[in-house]
């Protein structure tokens, strides 16, 4: 899509989203990084409290759409605080973007929001994965916004699955596993990601473990050289600022 097509798509996905009520996210809808996540962490205790939470981030995201305030969309997401999920999207938009650590220090202050899109697998709100509601949905991610993203990182664990009998990252990203190449398991317990193309290899999908706690900083490195390689091949990078 060029860039009038994706914003086109990005109001159809609004308008669905107010319909079916469904968590949008956040971020910027032209970036060419789309992350998701496995949950909202806001402390919704009740089903009234998750509909709110649902209700008011599409208002929100709404008002800057149509306000023609994009920016504020992005530029409201910042990490919460240190070892946060949002902060570890942010140090991985930071080895993407740079490759040195010298770099990185003086890199850019602006929020990962700038780079990607942010949204989630669940369609509820809860601090902590087990008290969380199930309200999967990996259907929704079939909508055309979601597929014209160069790089989709799944990184909500077995909130999806790919495997024999139930290929949902294939089929709903239209892409296929990596044959050969696509694990990369080096790290320390519980860190890994695999990675998945579309037929003509202009979209990549990587899917990993939640972002959270204890995850290995020689995987997030790794996940940003097969990121920033996919970009620099396809001509969509460096970042233009959007």
């Amino acid at each position: 899509m060029n860039t009038l097509e994706r914003i086109q798509a990005f109001e159809e996905l609004i308008q669905y989203s107010e319909r079916e009520q469904q968590f949008l996210g956040t971020g910027n809808p032209l970036a060419p990084i789309l992350i998701i996540g496995k949950e909202s962490a806001d402390n919704a205790k009740d089903e009234e409290a998750i509909d709110k939470h649902i209700c008011n981030n599409v208002k929100a995201v709404k008002d800057c759409f149509y306000n023609c305030d994009l920016a504020n969309l992005y530029l409201q997401v910042h990490p919460k605080h240190a070892g946060s999920t949002w902060n570890i999207y942010q140090k991985l938009i930071d080895y993407i973007l740079y490759e040195k650590q010298q770099e990185r220090e003086m890199g850019s202050p602006l929020p990962f929001g700038v780079w990607s899109y942010v949204t989630e697998m669940n369609n509820t709100a809860s601090p902590k994965t087990k008290n969380a509601e199930d309200r999967l949905r990996p259907d929704y991610f079939r909508h055309r916004f979601f597929l014209d993203f160069p790089v989709v990182v799944l990184a909500c664990s077995d909130y999806i699955q790919n495997v024999p009998g139930n290929w949902q990252i294939n089929d709903i990203f239209q892409v296929t596993y990596d044959v050969g190449n696509g694990e990369y398991s080096n790290y320390s317990q519980g860190n890994r990601f695999y990675t998945h193309r579309s037929s003509d290899s202009k979209r990549l999908v990587i899917h990993t473990r939640q972002l959270s706690m204890n995850v290995s900083e020689d995987m997030l490195r790794d996940m940003a050289d097969v990121i920033r390689g996919h970009l620099l091949k396809w001509g969509k990078f460096p970042f233009k600022r959007l």
